[in-house]
């Protein structure tokens, strides 16, 4: 069963919604754990018009990419692997293809390859290209398809993140969106900076 929420803004009860809805759903079901199942959490800013604008994305797209191996050491095994919550530069079509981000860091996030994404990156003009750049599908950790209008004009204008593990309870739920958000106003406050540092996990080789 796939549960959606309505939109929940930060200035309402957040906590007291979702707890009045796990009161509701223990009633009639019984809810069990399932590895296989996880949690998405849709964002956007709490402004008239609910939209990102397109340099916004851009901070959000490129921190999570500079920040994705640490963000994967967080999530569950089963959804560190889940194919329906890939890794960004890992994303690629059924033939293989890789979209520009993975094609970019084939060799490995160095400092060179990395400055090479923030150039891709502050080139994009429009977010349609934000998201073919980002990604192949929407089966990735941060998801960029919403951002802009799908074919039959249907527009969310949400930045997704898929990586969440069971929802099975209002602190769980919670922990997720507080991550989420605390993420996305991370990757806003964020100032430019002419070279990339990025601190090295202990797996990884230059």
């Amino acid at each position: 069963m796939e549960v959606v929420s309505p939109i929940l803004s930060t200035r309402q009860p957040v906590t007291d919604n979702i707890s009045d809805f796990w009161e509701t759903v223990s009633i009639s079901f019984d809810v069990q754990k399932d590895s296989s199942c996880g949690g998405h959490v849709h964002a956007t800013p709490l402004r008239s018009d609910n939209k990102f604008t397109l340099d916004e994305l851009k901070k959000i797209a490129f921190t999570s990419v500079i920040y994705e191996d640490y963000v994967a050491l967080i999530l569950p095994p089963a959804r560190r692997s889940n194919c329906y919550c890939k890794l960004n530069c890992q994303s690629t079509s059924n033939t293989g293809e890789g979209c520009p981000l993975h094609m970019l860091l084939l060799g490995g996030k160095t400092s060179q390859s990395l400055q090479a994404v923030a150039s891709e990156i502050r080139d994009i003009s429009a977010e349609k290209d934000l998201c073919v750049f980002m990604q192949k599908d929407r089966n990735v950790l941060w998801n960029f398809q919403n951002i802009h209008s799908d074919p039959s004009g249907k527009y969310l204008g949400t930045v997704e993140f898929r990586g969440g593990s069971q929802f099975l309870n209002t602190r769980a739920i919670m922990s997720w969106v507080a991550f989420v958000l605390g993420f996305i106003n991370l990757a806003l406050e964020m100032v430019s900076s002419p070279k990339i540092r990025r601190p090295s996990l202990p797996m990884d080789r230059d």
